[in-house]
């Protein structure tokens, strides 16, 4: 008789502890337009035939450009690639990874530090906002010869 106290107790306690169901929020429709500034207006006009015209982003609203991406591989002590050329105006993204020890890829003229562990590689973007050749170095203390790990950033 015990036993079945027991059991039913510990049954009740274990239903207790279930967590509530939670109610999901009706699902909400999202129109979105890529490649627009979030606050630039979308004018709309009526056609001959009375329709809305809703103008093309290159008639109203100034596209965002898309970033060069460059997957680049740090390890003890270079990068590969070690060079990379943009153009000036050009939104940069640098994927870092690392095939040893933790490294990171920094341009302080432009104010760029990205860090990668093993098996955790790090991003980040920039605008190559001016012409010129910027090294790029390893900000991550990664053995002896971490002071010679650069590359070179070309902004043509």
């Amino acid at each position: 008789m015990k036993a079945h106290i027991i059991a039913i107790l510990l049954l009740a306690v274990l239903l207790a502890c279930q967590p509530a169901e939670i109610s999901k929020p009706a699902p909400v429709e999202v129109k979105t337009t890529e490649n627009f500034v979030a606050d630039t207006p979308v004018p709309e006009t009526k056609g001959e035939s009375g329709k809305t015209i809703i103008p093309t982003p290159s008639e109203s609203t100034q596209i965002i450009p898309e970033a060069k991406t460059f997957n680049v591989e740090a390890f003890q002590f270079g990068y590969e690639p070690n060079e990379i050329r943009v153009k000036e105006g050009d939104k940069v993204h640098v994927h870092l990874t690392t095939r040893d020890v933790s490294h990171g890829f920094a341009i302080r003229e432009l104010k760029v530090s990205i860090a990668a562990a093993p098996g955790k590689p790090g991003d980040g973007e920039f605008v190559a906002s001016k012409a010129g050749t910027y090294r790029w170095s390893c900000n991550i203390p990664c053995g002896s010869g971490h002071k010679v790990m650069s590359g070179s950033l070309i902004v043509e």
